[in-house]
């Protein structure tokens, strides 16, 4: 097989223009099977990758192909797809696609195909179902559309993949870092729903709204079992106080996507809290394990990752707002200090390294 790579070239600055403008990049990769009807090798297993932006629709997305039909039929395809509509809801994009790339075949020289489908992208994870018409051109008449050697002049196919990736789609690029309220040992968030055309930055700050959000049930459920267990007083202020914080760094977050967004939000629920249960022992343990790592740590990154995006920023309004939660999140850190040394003093004894 020898495939002409020239639009390669082509894919990758189509990509690179679109992610420019959109600002939101992303990556899936995993595997697809192609059914052909009528064709020598009807099942078609393979590998399948997309690469672009895709934060609109309008937006073109890159993706390659590499498929293997039996042992002498490999296939290789290169094109861009577009989304023609669609909607979102929280952080997932399904919409029906149209695209068009080149493709080279073993069995039958380098060929347009043309594509029709579906696709449906929620967190990590993608998957398409398109249809596929390919025609192959025959070299032999000097690039003139014709048969290959006995091949019929067009083929359709139907392509499933699916697989998984990052991006405004995989890992939502914001880590949660900070005292998360924790159901059952899951991390609880807001279903918060931004209405606007989201790119990068408003997903990356949407992200971070919902895990400010969700910090503040964490500081009224610590400052609840902190009173029940006889906690200072001081102590016990000082934990609301920073759920206060928490709650306004979520309205300044929030505030930041309808910012770049020019649409409002829709702030989900507060997750719910409750005192939970266990004996004296085993309640000082649990909140000395949260406030060495969701605390010390975890309130420790933020500040950290607030002060080099304040320090990188040359937007004045997004220098205040990332100064303000440095601020508050290294107090916050030094709080969960002060309330680690407390239930160590208390009889907390189970620390895990």
């Amino acid at each position: 097989m020898k495939p002409t790579f020239a639009p390669l070239s082509l894919l990758f600055a189509l990509s690179a223009g679109t992610s420019a403008q959109a600002a939101d990049t992303y990556g899936h990769f995993g595997i697809q099977l192609t059914v052909t009807p009528g064709h020598k090798f009807p099942l078609g297993p393979g590998l399948w990758a997309d690469v672009g932006a895709v934060s609109h629709p309008g937006a073109l997305t890159g993706y390659i192909q590499v498929e293997a039909r039996g042992v002498t039929a490999p296939r290789l395809g290169l094109g861009v797809r577009t989304l023609i509509g669609g909607f979102e809801p929280d952080s997932a994009r399904i919409g029906a696609t149209v695209g068009a790339g080149w493709v080279a075949r073993a069995e039958g020289g380098n060929g347009l195909s043309f594509e029709l489908g579906a696709q449906n992208s929620f967190y990590a994870t993608a998957a398409h179902a398109r249809f596929e018409t390919t025609w192959a051109f025959d070299p032999s008449r000097g690039g003139e559309l014709g048969p290959w050697e006995g091949e019929r002049i067009q083929e359709t196919s139907l392509i499933l993949a699916g697989g998984v990736g990052s991006g405004p789609y995989g890992g939502l690029s914001v880590s949660i870092a900070g005292r998360p309220i924790r159901h059952d040992g899951k991390i609880a968030l807001p279903r918060s729903v931004a209405r606007g055309r989201m790119g990068m930055a408003s997903r990356e700050w949407l992200e971070r709204a919902r895990t400010e959000h969700a910090s503040v049930p964490a500081f009224r459920q610590l400052a609840a079992e902190l009173s029940a267990l006889g906690a200072p007083r001081r102590l016990i202020g000082r934990t609301l106080g920073a759920a206060e914080d928490e709650r306004r760094h979520a309205l300044l977050c929030y505030g930041m996507v309808e910012r770049l967004t020019g649409a409002p939000v829709t702030i989900g629920t507060t997750p719910a809290w409750s005192v939970r249960g266990g004996d004296r022992a085993a309640r000082l343990s649990r909140i000395a394990r949260e406030s060495l790592h969701d605390g010390i740590i975890g309130e420790g990154q933020a500040a950290d990752d607030a002060r080099a995006r304040r320090d990188a920023s040359s937007d004045e309004l997004v220098a205040r707002v990332e100064h303000a939660i440095v601020v508050e999140e290294s107090a916050h850190a030094s709080l969960a200090q002060d309330v680690l040394l407390w239930a160590r003093r208390e009889g907390a004894t189970t620390l895990p390294v």
